[in-house]
């Protein structure tokens, strides 16, 4: 006789389909290293049967409880990469015994999981239907497991793309009420859920909408700085990237408002931390009229990028959708984050007259020092040629549109000055600009990386521009030095040597990693550090020794589940892992050329125009420039290790 793995009855094993159910025999893919099926644990209460999920830290089975009488989902510890399953047997073994410490803190959090949730409806007068129920957990075969109620459906995410990927408001708002009901029981127990997103919710048989996984949850005070890394992109708030955490309810609202802006509009939003740089989110009344300006407005709100100007709870968020739904019914009206942020500012304004007077009088003074060097330091009439690359992304824009933005501010100080910007392909650009200089037709300014330094032996020296200003302004002026001897070329933003882990297959104290040791405890180098990012990638390798030009691929690639590390021991500029880049040369004929030349480099070096043409231009470069590394660094404080190091 065979056992059905989905619903448990006995058939003869001479037949593939179960004539209970209809299943197929073995249409569930099952590997080697898994529970057989008819296996039982917790003295034969539990039978398992068929594989539900499979993930970097556990294999979750469908299971048939003896005792109750009903279908359960067990999820088993079982970190991939680092256990076995001893052959012949059900019992796991570590066998990479350099990565002890790491199991155990994987263990932990999958203890975490099981209690923290069990919590949630441990009385059953208040249990919340919207959270998936734990129902027991225990050890046995050397590893640990928890049971949890079965859930029949699937997951949001997949239901979305079933739907063509967009819901009605009606269908999404009904979704989200029902986890914002789960959220005001998570967050007065006093946690944060930390990882709410589309494949977080499960859509069950019957219209029971659950909240799920738990594996990131912790409690709002007392946060452990290392595992702040786990997140998703698109729906984690930029708190949840920052070193210093101030993360609480807040944080989930920012994560449901942007499930539910993904539901009705289609599509996931920005990144946070690049809306901290820069916000260009459209809301879903501009993407579709169809939406109502209330609820667009409610959406933007939950979702703020500033967490003061969110809901302060679900129950805050739950009125602002039922206003939205009710809306023939009653004039309220919800106010959008610009809206929030102006009401506050009037509100804020017993203490405006004695700042102001002091923010005045600072403005005067910068306005007349400003007007004093423009009357002290002019330049000749003359029109530059400036050539450079577009870039390599089209999707934040042309970099001829950043240059006219520059050119423009540069000439409300010297407007007698003509800048001609001519941009072009990438793939295209250095034998064009190697022609140009072979027939003495070169720019006089003009972006020189990756030509070879035969063709700058006539380029102006830059030897005053690098002290006067990169030195006082910029950082690694000795390293500068060092590399542009001869001056004749001028970098505007750099990449540096770091270490990305993953954090879903290495643990270790980021706090203090000083080396590559410190990371990899007894490990063997050549086995847990690539220096090629696919293997980093497909998960081949827990650590990539790459720099900061990597991060953006790193945050596409990994979801959120890894971490930077700083080497401050490192040297710079390292050979293949960190450098200076964005060069710029000068070769102007006349003394007129080159002297307009000259300072709008000097230009291009300043907060604002590094801003425009690294930050904002999305280079995977940062910028050289002091003020304006701060500035980003305040907004990725995943940098903070590296300025601190370097300013």
């Amino acid at each position: 006789m065979y056992i059905c793995e989905n619903c448990f009855k006995e058939y003869d094993e001479g037949y593939d389909i179960c004539p209970h159910c209809g299943y197929v025999r073995g249409s569930g893919k099952r590997e080697v290293y898994m529970l057989r099926i008819g296996v039982t644990l917790r003295n034969g209460r539990y039978i398992i049967g068929k594989i539900l999920g499979n993930g970097g830290f556990g294999i979750t089975y469908k299971a048939w409880d003896t005792v109750l009488n009903r279908y359960v989902a067990i999820k088993e510890f079982y970190p991939s990469g680092i256990v076995n399953r001893v052959p012949g047997t059900n019992n796991v073994m570590l066998y990479a015994a350099k990565r002890e410490k790491e199991y155990y803190a994987q263990k932990q959090r999958f203890w975490d999981e099981a209690v923290n949730t069990k919590s949630f409806n441990q009385d059953n007068s208040k249990r919340n239907h919207n959270i998936v129920d734990v129902l027991d957990y225990f050890e046995e075969n050397d590893t640990a497991y928890f049971v949890m109620e079965f859930l029949d459906g699937v997951p949001l995410n997949k239901y979305l793309k079933e739907k063509g990927g967009k819901l009605s408001v009606q269908e999404a708002a009904d979704i989200v009420l029902k986890i914002a009901n789960a959220l005001i029981t998570v967050h007065e127990k006093g946690f944060v859920h930390r990882d709410i997103s589309p494949d977080n919710i499960f859509m069950c048989k019957g219209g029971v909408v659950k909240l799920i996984d738990f594996g990131a949850a912790r409690f709002a005070e007392n946060e452990d700085a290392q595992l702040s890394i786990i997140l998703k992109p698109g729906y984690a708030p930029a708190e949840q990237y920052e070193k210093v955490n101030e993360q609480g309810p807040w944080t989930d609202i920012y994560a449901l408002g942007a499930t539910m802006y993904h539901l009705v509009v289609g599509e996931r939003p920005e990144e946070s931390t690049n809306r901290k740089i820069r916000d260009e989110v459209l809301s879903p009344h501009e993407i579709d009229p169809s939406i109502s300006v209330n609820l667009s407005n409610t959406i933007m709100r939950a979702m703020a990028v500033d967490r003061h100007l969110r809901f302060e709870n679900a129950q805050e968020f739950i009125d602002a959708i039922n206003i939205c739904l009710n809306e023939g019914k009653s004039k309220k009206k919800v106010l959008s984050p610009v809206q929030l942020k102006k009401r506050k500012k009037r509100i804020r304004n017993t203490t405006i007259g004695a700042a102001l007077a002091v923010v005045l009088a600072g403005f005067s003074i910068f306005a007349f020092n400003f007007e004093k060097q423009r009357e002290e330091e002019t330049l000749p009439t003359a029109t530059i040629e400036v050539w450079c690359t577009e870039f390599a992304d089209g999707t934040y824009g042309s970099i001829t549109d950043s240059f006219d933005s520059i050119v423009n501010r540069f000439k409300e100080s010297y407007d007698n000055v003509t800048i001609n910007v001519t941009a072009f392909p990438q793939d295209e650009y250095l034998d064009k600009l190697a022609e140009a200089i072979d027939e003495g037709k070169a720019p006089d300014l003009f972006l020189s990386s990756g030509l070879d330094k035969s063709y700058l032996t006539d380029a102006y020296s830059l030897e005053s521009l690098a002290k006067n200003y990169y030195k006082n302004n910029c950082i690694f002026y000795s390293q500068y030095n060092s590399k542009y001897h001869d001056s004749r070329q001028i970098p505007l933003g750099f990449t540096y040597p770091v270490v990305y882990v993953n954090t879903a297959q290495l643990a270790y104290d980021k706090d203090t990693a000083k080396n590559m040791k410190d990371i990899i405890g007894d490990g063997t180098y050549d086995e847990m550090v690539c220096t090629d990012g696919e293997g980093f990638y497909d998960k081949k390798y827990p650590a990539y020794a790459g720099s900061t030009s990597d991060y953006s691929a790193v945050q596409s690639h990994l979801s959120g589940s890894y971490v930077m590390v700083i080497l401050t021991s490192d040297s710079f500029p390292l050979e293949g892992r960190g450098d200076f880049c964005y060069e710029w040369s000068i070769m102007a004929d006349d003394k007129d050329s080159r002297k307009v030349a000259e300072k709008f480099l000097e230009y291009l070096m300043t907060p604002y125009s590094q801003d425009v043409l690294l930050v904002q231009g999305r280079q995977n470069m940062l910028p050289l420039n002091r003020g304006m590394l701060g500035a980003y660094v305040d907004s990725y404080e995943e940098y903070d290790a590296l300025y601190r190091h370097v300013k």
